[in-house]
């Protein structure tokens, strides 16, 4: 019998029979594994285009700040954009009596601010650059949107940063 297992026949239907039982001990478990129940995987349901909040076109620059704080208290609307690309309006713009009014601007000629979550444009996550660009869409009607219509609030404001920033607005 020692001799059989020595032999290249013997060795290779050793081998197929090692495989075939492998085989079926894999099929198996596979069916025993697919036929017990499983709990429902939560998938989270994506990100609803669009603000959540609807904003008029305004007059004047559009102040860019990271406190509420350096923000004089003459100015509104003022929309805070955070790092997950969220929005929250934390002051409402001024209603206008009159149908034909123009937007009212700050004593300082600002017609809105935008609080960021950083002190630079470059350091934006994805999310909150989108968020962004889309609360400019909506505060500036003209397009192309000019660099000039922002002012610095807390932090200085790279030029060519904010240039690059503009050409997504559609």
């Amino acid at each position: 019998m020692i001799g059989w297992f020595r032999s290249l026949a013997g060795r290779l239907v050793l081998a197929v029979l090692a495989a075939a039982l492998g085989i079926v001990a894999l099929q198996y478990f596979a069916v025993r594994c697919d036929a017990e129940p499983r709990a429902p995987i939560a998938i989270p349901a994506p990100k609803v285009a669009g603000l959540g909040i609807r904003l008029s076109p305004v007059a004047g620059t559009i102040l860019l700040a990271t406190r509420l704080q350096a923000i004089a208290p003459d100015v509104a609307p003022v929309v805070q954009v955070f790092a997950d690309g969220s929005v929250a309006l934390r002051r409402p713009g001024q209603l206008s009596t009159e149908p034909t009014a123009t937007p009212k601007q700050s004593r300082d000629g600002h017609g809105a601010a935008i609080l960021l979550p950083v002190k630079s444009l470059s350091g934006l996550t994805a999310h909150a650059r989108g968020a962004l660009i889309e609360v400019i869409g909506q505060l500036v009607a003209e397009r192309p949107v000019a660099a000039q219509r922002f002012a610095a609030g807390d932090f200085p404001i790279a030029t060519p940063e904010l240039e690059a920033l503009l050409q997504w607005i559609p």
